[in-house]
């Protein structure tokens, strides 16, 4: 149901239904014209994700979505094995955008400016942000 095309590189990553990271991911996704893929934890939303407001929102910027159990989601690894299979061509960004790479990434949203302040806030899912900002701030 996705067709992959180099002109439109594919992006696949995983996250429940009202999270930020796929939100984001979708509207980043719409910016640049990426196709998206988001692996949804819970099968429940299923044949109604329509009502929930961020998977509608993400849907709205273009990702489709694969629900799968939460048993299933436990194991990413073996996800990220048959996705890779399914789609050798796709990025796969792990859930919440945590790695190494994003941890790396959030010193360059720390500027000169960013060092004066008393309070740096930020959302906290799987933690990578919050890395960033303590390993660079």
């Amino acid at each position: 149901y996705l067709k992959q095309n180099p002109q439109n590189p594919f992006v696949i990553t995983f996250g429940g239904a009202f999270s930020n990271h796929i939100a984001a991911t979708a509207a980043l996704s719409k910016q640049f014209k990426l196709i998206t893929l988001g692996l949804i934890r819970g099968e429940e939303l299923q044949n109604k994700w329509q009502e929930n407001p961020t998977l509608k929102v993400a849907n709205e910027n273009g990702m489709n979505f694969r629900f799968v159990t939460r048993e299933e989601y436990r194991d990413k690894e073996l996800l990220t094995h048959i996705l890779r299979k399914e789609f050798p061509e796709a990025l796969i960004i792990p859930e919440g955008g945590t790695n190494e790479l994003a941890v790396q990434g959030i010193q360059f949203m720390l500027k000169e400016e960013t060092k004066s302040f008393d309070y740096l806030c930020t959302a906290v899912g799987t933690g990578g942000t919050i890395a960033g900002i303590s390993k660079f701030a």
